[in-house]
């Protein structure tokens, strides 16, 4: 499976009308399982099957690496699981050991997951109010206020965003862009913020009903409308993003030549930020 492969039928059946979390559960399953992928390829058009096994894997929900030659750390949220706040804490104190004076977090195709985890993780980035909304039917909302403590809180940053950026990943970049914290660059998210709630029924299956619906901090509704950039920047389908892996393998000179220009914006508004500038030459203190 390639980047920009798109996934149309899992072990035969169609799945593109279907949400991002409903693919991830079908494909997900037992280790030692089989699973066959039919992706279609953009570059030529033309539909591959491709059998996996399935097997456990562990991913740490954020990696990071230095930007050649800058001051600024790209840290990369793959998703928000139960262990995602110790991933980013990790990745945010060594990437400030290592000097960094700006972040830029990629959020780009992160699914989201655990509500709790999406506040910890944002509350690492701001010193208070709230992280986000939840309204129900009757129009009655609750806050999810800020935790204290956070290892970023002024740290300047950038966010990157795009169309796989979903659920909880749209509540940090909401949070972020109503808190004035830094840009949101790239393209408006998926649009994930309802609340599910199981109701068990008399056969002993589960219905799975929208309760409640996510709000930003400020009340924007999520669901159904994303969360749009601050500086749209697309890209095309299949485009190679740079991420942390890459980053240690590449020189200045190489990823000013970068088909990611996603990246490239975040970069370019970090290294022109004073606040950057300013950071860059005071002497760092472990």
């Amino acid at each position: 499976v390639k980047a920009g492969d798109i996934i149309i039928d899992v072990d035969g059946e169609d799945v593109t009308t279907l949400p991002l979390n409903e693919i991830v559960d079908r494909i997900r399953g037992e280790a030692g399982t089989k699973v066959v992928l039919t992706v279609l390829r953009p570059d030529d058009n033309k539909s591959l099957e491709i059998p996996i096994v399935r097997g456990e894997i562990t991913v740490p929900a954020a990696s990071w690496a230095m930007v050649p030659d800058t001051s600024v750390a790209l840290i990369r949220l793959s998703q928000f699981s139960a262990n995602a706040k110790d991933d980013l804490v990790k990745a945010v104190t060594e990437a400030k050991a290592d000097g960094a004076t700006g972040l830029i977090v990629d959020l780009r195709s992160n699914p989201g997951g655990l509500l709790e985890q999406a506040i910890s993780v944002t509350s690492q980035f701001l010193k208070d109010g709230n992280v986000l909304q939840q309204e129900d039917a009757e129009g009655n909302r609750q806050a999810y206020p800020v935790e204290s403590g956070g290892v970023a809180t002024d740290l300047p940053i950038v966010v990157l965003i795009n169309r796989g950026t979903a659920s909880s990943s749209e509540i940090f970049a909401g949070a972020i862009q109503d808190h004035k914290r830094g840009p949101v660059v790239g393209e408006t998210t998926f649009g994930t913020g309802t609340v599910l709630e199981p109701f068990p029924l008399d056969d002993g299956s589960l219905l799975m009903l929208g309760t409640s619906q996510w709000l930003t901090a400020d009340g924007r509704l999520i669901r159904k409308h994303g969360i749009e950039p601050d500086v749209e920047v697309k890209l095309p389908i299949g485009t190679d993003l740079v991420t942390p892996q890459k980053l240690k393998d590449l020189s200045a000179t190489e990823l000013k030549d970068s088909e990611d220009a996603q990246f490239l914006k975040a970069l370019n508004l970090l290294e022109t930020s004073p606040a950057v500038d300013k950071m860059s030459t005071e002497p760092v203190v472990n």
